[in-house]
This record gives structure tokens, sequence and C-alpha cells, in this order.
């Protein structure tokens, strides 16, 4: 299916947040999914979410992207710095992108599609808000591995400082990870149609278990795919492409969908 691409910004408390929106050339009845990006630098422009937001378009969906503060092309404080917690919250843009999402297409429903950080961030959202019934979550970061051992927090911290421009204090790292970390939300994503899709091949912090446990923790209404051949980027990473893989991943993100919502 043809579709449009166009630009959006969404502002809020004082930052703002540029994004695409892709929308297909003959409106349909499909909701609309918003697509959160991981922790890399290209947020939005990045390979992997191009690629899913692309697909999504193909088949019909108006899709919504967004940088998230610090990343790429979004608001950066002046210094290159956050000095304090009270600065950020990876979840607002997020929030913002629903507002938007349902001032532009109100009698549409709305799926949350998040990868990587993304993906926590799309469990968080979407489990605080009422107007979220589906949310899924590739290869959410497993942030209860580190956010609660000084050491394991410090490595993390070092290893992730330097993916953004901007210079965030570890213990505002701390707090903002805290705050999309999954495990806070189970009782309300309980209520929620919940997706959970992992690579095969992702084996850090005993990855792959933890994946099935939290969808057992949720519920009847989760499911957990583990998705054969796969890391944690699904055959998008440059120089290690493998289209089979990445159909693999839509084919379930499709599949899963079709189950509720049926093509016009």
């Amino acid at each position: 299916m043809e579709y449009n691409i166009s630009e959006i910004v969404l502002r809020f408390n004082g930052k703002y947040s540029p994004g695409y929106q892709y929308t297909p050339a003959k409106k349909n009845s499909l909701p609309v999914i918003l697509l959160c990006h991981g922790n890399y630098q290209e947020g939005k422009d990045s390979k992997i979410i191009l690629s899913i937001a692309e697909n999504l378009a193909r088949k019909g969906f108006i899709v919504v992207t967004f940088d998230n503060l610090c990343y790429n092309k979004a608001w950066k404080p002046s210094d290159g710095e956050i000095h304090s917690c009270e600065e950020i919250d990876m979840r607002w843009a997020a929030f913002a992108a629903i507002t938007y999402i349902r001032n532009s297409f109100n009698e549409k429903k709305i799926i949350v599609i998040g990868h990587s950080m993304g993906a926590s961030i799309a469990l968080s959202v979407s489990a605080l808000s009422d107007y979220i019934n589906e949310t899924i979550a590739i290869s959410p970061t497993r942030i209860s591995a580190f956010i609660f051992d000084d050491n394991e927090l410090y490595n993390f911290w070092m290893q992730n400082k330097d993916i953004i421009e901007t210079k965030i204090d570890k213990n505002v790292t701390r707090s903002i990870r805290f705050d999309m970390m999954a495990e806070n939300y189970i009782p309300l994503l309980c209520k929620k149609r919940t997706l959970f899709l992992c690579g095969n091949k992702e084996r850090y912090f005993n990855y792959k278990k933890w994946i099935k446990s939290m969808a057992e923790s949720i519920g009847e209404n989760c499911e957990a795919i583990i998705i054969p051949n796969a890391d944690h980027y699904f055959g998008i990473y440059p120089g290690n492409e493998n289209p089979e893989v990445f159909d693999n991943l839509m084919n379930s993100i499709f599949t899963w969908i079709n189950k509720k919502y049926r093509r016009d």
C-alpha cells in the first residue's frame, strides 16, 4: 500500500521532539501505531525504527515516530548536561505523542510498539494511559537486572554515557530507568493486551527466562514470542542484515494484531 511521510513536532514542558507521521494513501479502520525508539543516537532515524515503520505503513497503519529527549534531533540542554532528576523523563515524549494522536485521529484506537529502551517506555506509558489497550514490547531492557546494584548500575552508566551527546548523571540514569522498569507496571499491564518479542540469541541477564516470566506475571492477556536466529536488532543491524529474521519479526507482529483487528 502506498503511504506518505510528513514531519511533525511534539511540544511539551518547554521541550520539543521532532517526529514522522506515516499516512497510508487509503483510509481504513486500523489502529494508529505509536513507535518508540531505543537507546541509540539515531532515534527515529535508526534503521530498525525506519524499517518497522515502513512495514507497518505498507500494511495500512498510520504510524507516528519521534526522537526522545536528548536523542538525534530532539531537545537537548543548552550546556550539554542533565544536572538533576526533575529535568527529564523519558516517558514525556511518548505521552505527548499519545495526545497528538488522540487530537489528530480521535476515532482510532492506538497500539504502542517499542524496541529496546523504547519497549520499556511503551510498556510504562501504555500501563498508565487509559487510551492504550495494546502494547508490543520488542526486546525491552531488563532494567531490574542493574537498577538495584550499585556496581551493575555503574557499569551500565559507563557503557551508555557516550551513546547520546548529553551528559547524564548516574543518579539521573537511575531515576529515569526506574520510572520505565517493566516490573513496576505489572498490576496495570494485567488489564492490557500485551505482546513480548525477543531474539533467541539474546542471552544477557538470563533475558529469555525473564521475558517469559514477565508474560506469565501479566497473565492471560499477554503472550511472549521468541524469534529464531534473532539477536537484539532482528537482522537489521548494519553489516549484519538478515531479511528472513526481520520478516519473521514483522509477521509475528501482524499475526498478533490481526487476532483482534481484521483488514477492511
